[in-house]
């Protein structure tokens, strides 16, 4: 967070001198209303990193050379549930590491003890919230005849930031603050429930703003939606999205091939990072490449097999064995009819339960045959959450579901993740539902550690 705010820190605080470092741009440049909208673009750029930000290499070649924090997210969260498994599969132990660039493979064998560094998505994620702090305050500082909208979709996505910490990290998360003028405040850890509650604020705040942009104030309601669905408040969330239409999709585009020629995309690479669709993984994931279904459809990757001659499969809804530009989507109309069929469950509503979920079925995939209600509460339960699975299919939600199944429905954590003997070279897969917090936050005086493991 300090990094992404170091053009507005004030330097006398933080080395005792006023001059600027040799090629540092000069905070003040950001005190018009361009600097202002500059920033606004920079926050947005954090969450998204869209193709339009590609870097021209040695011989014209375009390269994408990193993710947003979204995809990021979508991808750090995907190994560690069952939709996605480390590219180094298949390898001997010498391949295994437990910190640093092999990270991936503790996250998917969920064998992350505190003091094990944290990827990079945490700083991204807080990333977002630190640009858009500075970009609202910049905006209103320096641009206040600026749409109000502009400033609400800042909070929308440090809203979107806030859920996605809450889902993928341990109790404890510090909400640490840098508003546009450089001053930074650091705070205790939260749980993860005041995050959610934060999460809100922030969408609630948002709606005041973006006035008659539908786009963002959908966004803005499907995410209080997910966020009160975190919190166990089911008819809330229901109300939250009732209004969201079924057309409503809040997307950017991503480059899935990376944009490189050295045989690498996202998912998967030649040699032993990246990831691969999983299937089945660990007795309780569910058949995303091999159940047929549409939604979660995979195909060889095209970089092949990794070093150790495991096949790698990329996900055909980001183009398959034929990478390149494709949406992914943040939040839909798809998943606003999921939450009502969930809240239409708890209140015992079965009838509107399977109507809704037929209906985000139909939207995500018309070829699939309609569900029906298997009359038990628990296979309920289990369908909800497989339709989920599948609607929401690489797209940052599967790692909170399964947080919400041990931490709302009760059942045994054994029971909702991947567990049994790890096929690599890890000795099995650990007991973890969430992710620690990195050796970065060490700096915040105030922390000390997760406050919880637990779902």
């Amino acid at each position: 967070m300090l990094a992404l705010g170091a053009t507005a820190c004030n330097l006398s605080s933080i080395n005792g001198s006023s001059a600027l470092p040799a090629g540092t741009v000069d905070p003040n440049s950001f005190h018009t209303p361009a600097g202002a909208m500059a920033l606004y673009e920079g926050a947005i750029y954090t969450f998204q990193y869209t193709p339009e930000h590609l870097t021209t290499g040695a011989g014209g070649t375009i390269s994408q050379t990193a993710n947003g924090a979204f995809v990021d997210y979508m991808l750090t969260s995907g190994l560690i549930s069952d939709e996605l498994q480390a590219g180094n599969l298949g390898g001997p132990p010498s391949s295994y590491y437990p910190d640093g660039a092999q990270f991936g493979d503790s996250l998917d064998a969920r064998a992350l003890p505190e003091g094990v560094n944290a990827p990079g998505v945490y700083l991204g994620l807080q990333g977002v919230r630190a640009a858009s702090s500075e970009a609202i305050g910049a905006l209103t500082a320096w641009d206040p005849g600026s749409p109000p909208a502009l400033r609400g979709h800042l909070m929308v996505l440090r809203g979107y930031a806030e859920i996605m910490l809450a889902d993928l990290f341990c109790s404890g998360v510090p909400l640490s603050t840098l508003d546009f003028s450089g001053d930074y405040t650091y705070e205790p850890g939260s749980t993860t429930s005041q995050i959610y509650r934060a999460a809100i604020a922030q969408f609630d705040s948002a709606v005041t703003l973006v006035g008659d942009s539908a786009r963002l104030l959908n966004l803005a309601r499907v995410g209080k939606g997910r966020a009160l669905l975190d919190l166990g408040q089911f008819a809330s969330a229901a109300q939250a999205v009732g209004a969201v239409p079924d057309n409503f999709a809040y997307q950017f585009p991503v480059d899935w091939s990376g944009g490189n020629t050295d045989g690498k995309s996202i998912f998967s690479t030649a040699v032993t990072v990246g990831a691969t669709v999983a299937d089945q993984e660990g007795i309780n994931g569910l058949p995303f490449r091999s159940s047929g279904d549409p939604r979660s459809a995979s195909a060889p990757a095209p970089t092949g097999p990794n070093t150790f001659g495991q096949p790698q499969y990329s996900a055909v809804k980001y183009g398959g064995s034929v990478l390149g530009v494709t949406p992914i989507t943040v939040a839909d109309g798809i998943e606003a009819r999921l939450i009502e069929a969930e809240a239409a469950m708890q209140a015992g509503d079965y009838a509107t339960w399977l109507s809704k979920l037929n209906r985000a079925r139909l939207l995500a995939a018309d070829t699939l045959p309609p569900l029906t209600d298997p009359g038990i509460d628990t296979a309920r339960v289990s369908l909800t959450f497989s339709e989920r699975a599948y609607d929401l299919f690489l797209t940052g939600h599967r790692q909170g579901d399964l947080r919400r199944l041990v931490r709302e429905y009760h059942r045994p954590q054994i029971t909702v993740y991947p567990w049994g003997r790890y096929p690599s070279a890890v000795p099995g897969y650990g007991s973890n539902t969430n992710a620690p917090l990195p050796r970065t936050e060490l700096n915040n005086p105030y922390f000390h550690g997760c406050l919880d493991r637990g779902a």
